[in-house]
């Protein structure tokens, strides 16, 4: 997807009888993957998100070192089942397709945002995987761009001496 545009929809990815609660929007940019979420989210959107991200990642031409912007507006909030499906997609595109960190734009008047940080800062902090909750996009762009510049060079310097 380096130099090309492809569009997914999300509920092309919705196998449920019921209907998807959240929208997201995605795009790449360089070497970002970048999410716009508006919630609440329901299970059934969570699944389908899981398969949408998968299908972005296996047809991204991205090669090396990438981050994932994430936006989040209007509400974060997910059920406790809705959560546990977030974890085990996430666990599941993490071992397939490893980010350097995340990024996540969420503003300090979205819905849940008190209750679920914590949750989805011990998920990633226990797959070993930086991340880092801003209140809006910019700072969380530019923490994300310079760190994926520092691996980079790292990964160059590590090149050189092997």
């Amino acid at each position: 997807m380096a130099n090309e545009s492809k569009t997914y929809n999300v509920e092309e990815f919705n196998h449920s009888k019921f209907p998807l609660h959240g929208k997201v929007f995605a795009r790449t940019e360089a070497n970002l993957l970048i999410f716009d979420l508006v919630g609440p989210f329901n299970q059934e959107f969570i699944s389908a998100l899981y398969q949408f991200r998968m299908k972005i990642l296996q047809d991204w031409s991205q090669s090396g070192f990438y981050g994932m912007l994430i936006n989040i507006s209007e509400s974060i909030m997910l059920s406790p089942a809705a959560f546990l499906s977030f974890a085990e997609g996430v666990r599941n595109s993490v071992a397939q397709f490893r980010p350097v960190a995340q990024a996540w734009s969420i503003a300090k008047d979205v819905e849940g945002r008190i209750f679920m940080i914590p949750k989805i800062e011990t998920l990633y902090r226990d797959l070993g995987i930086a991340i880092k909750f801003f209140d809006e996009e910019n700072s969380a762009r530019c923490w994300l761009i310079d760190l994926l510049k520092s691996n980079d060079v790292l990964n160059e310097k590590s090149m050189q001496m092997g």
